[in-house]
């Protein structure tokens, strides 16, 4: 039954825990899983207030095009987000699409409860969609945004709607260019003892908590923190361990159940290994699964073939120079600009090693003959221990400068020791650590 798409619309309101038949054409047998992500009371109830009047709501939109890779249109209304992707263009004979004319085919939102307030349109130049494809992605994203509101129950994603009179044109639809676009603003925390802190900035939009914290505290659960973000309008990401055996598997079911990780809003992966593990999670709940910088996406065949698997985010290599990013950048792509960034992790106990393994995650130093300290996590729950940089990674006070900051979607700083005055210096973006390191971005591999 795995493959079976078949829909049933709900004639009454069914509780937890309450019982319904379902119809014997359906085919299903004991132990099949069944998804309600449908309500007819909620249906009935967006059509009345909604559809009836003609109304229509304000969303934003968000589309690329580029060589090689699937269109992707993206669509927001309030808090909710839905993704289509579309077909991969051709080389055009002439011209190519114009954002004139991919707008005009935005525009043709006549028969849906959806009216464009604004699109970011963002076309490689001298490519090629037929209409009939701009079409189909534009019903897909509309179709899906509809159904990720109706199946959420969410009321506050529902912003004022406009009214369109016969014959009249809405003329609050532009084009936004990139310019006038920031990326979005994520913070990575190793340690949830920020989280309040930083969930007091407005224009942080993501909060991603490592989940090896957790693993290592079996005393605090997750779910608290989880629903904190949620609280905040702000997104929640599960950011998955460094290491991925079948231990750490049993072990991250137990912390994070099935209730607790439907409450977030998708998955940072580290490794391809977790692609199977979360993906599955990930169309279940219908979330997002992204890659952190440690999975290769080096070049556009890596991204396409994860794109295909069903990552919809990819955090950018910290290998590469800000040249080879840059041709790799558009709205999917996350750049790390602030954190200590890790050089290695080991299976070595490092307590155990130098003194004796106490079996409490703590942060060890450990000293060079210039006096430098490299910092260490131990992380206890797992038995892997963190290494990370001496000096950490700084890029924020690039972005007036560099123009990879107009391509990407989003921009992330990565918190490990920080104090809460520290990490407010840093968002503030007022000035740069005493010591710090630009990576690779001007050097690239060597």
């Amino acid at each position: 039954m795995k493959d079976q798409k078949t829909l049933l619309t709900l004639k009454e309101d069914v509780r937890k825990g309450g019982y319904y038949p379902l119809p014997p054409a359906m085919g299903l047998k004991q132990g099949s899983a069944v998804r309600r992500i449908s309500s007819e009371r909620l249906q009935d109830e967006i059509r009345h207030r909604y559809l009836d009047r003609d109304p229509q709501v304000k969303i934003k939109g968000n589309f690329i095009l580029r060589a090689q890779r699937p269109a992707i249109l993206d669509v927001y209304c309030g808090s909710a987000h839905f993704r289509a992707e579309g077909d991969v263009p051709d080389r055009a004979t002439g011209e190519g699409l114009t954002k004139e004319s991919i707008l005009k085919q935005l525009q043709k939102t006549k028969d849906t409860p959806f009216v464009f307030d604004a699109a970011d349109i963002d076309p490689e130049e001298g490519l090629f969609l037929p209409v009939s494809s701009l079409n189909r992605i534009r019903r897909e994203a509309l179709a899906g945004l509809q159904g990720e509101i109706i199946a959420s129950g969410r009321r506050d994603t529902i912003s004022a709607p406009v009214r369109e009179t016969a014959g009249e044109k809405t003329e609050n639809l532009t084009i936004k260019d990139n310019d006038d676009r920031k990326p979005r603003r994520h913070v990575l925390l190793s340690d949830p003892s920020l989280l309040a802190f930083v969930l007091s900035f407005d224009d942080v939009d993501r909060i991603c908590l490592d989940t090896v914290y957790y693993l290592d505290h079996q005393e605090r659960t997750p779910a608290g923190d989880i629903m904190a973000v949620k609280e905040a309008g702000k997104e929640c990401m599960l950011v998955m361990p460094w290491i991925w055996r079948e231990k750490t598997q049993r072990l991250f079911q137990k912390i994070f159940p099935e209730q607790v990780t439907a409450l977030s809003d998708g998955y940072l992966i580290r490794l391809a290994d977790q692609i199977p593990f979360c993906s599955e999670k990930a169309k279940r709940d219908n979330v997002i699964l992204a890659a952190d910088s440690s999975v290769y996406t080096w070049n556009t065949g890596a991204v396409r073939e994860l794109s295909q698997l069903g990552l919809a985010e990819f955090t950018m290599s910290m290998e590469l120079n800000h040249h080879e990013l840059a041709g790799l950048a558009d709205k999917r792509s996350e750049l790390v600009v602030y954190g200590y960034q890790k050089i290695m992790i080991t299976e070595q106990c490092l307590k155990k090693n130098t003194t004796a393994c106490d079996g409490n995650p703590s942060w060890i130093y450990l000293q060079d003959r210039t006096g430098r300290k490299t910092r260490i996590a131990t992380h206890c729950g797992i038995c892997m221990n963190t290494v990370y940089n001496s000096e950490p990674l700084c890029l924020y006070d690039l972005s007036e400068k560099e123009k990879i900051f107009e391509q990407i979607g989003a921009v992330r700083y990565d918190f490990t020791t920080e104090t809460k005055q520290q990490a407010g210096m840093i968002l503030k973006g007022e000035e740069r650590p005493l010591h710090y390191t630009r990576g690779h971005f001007y050097r690239g591999v060597e």
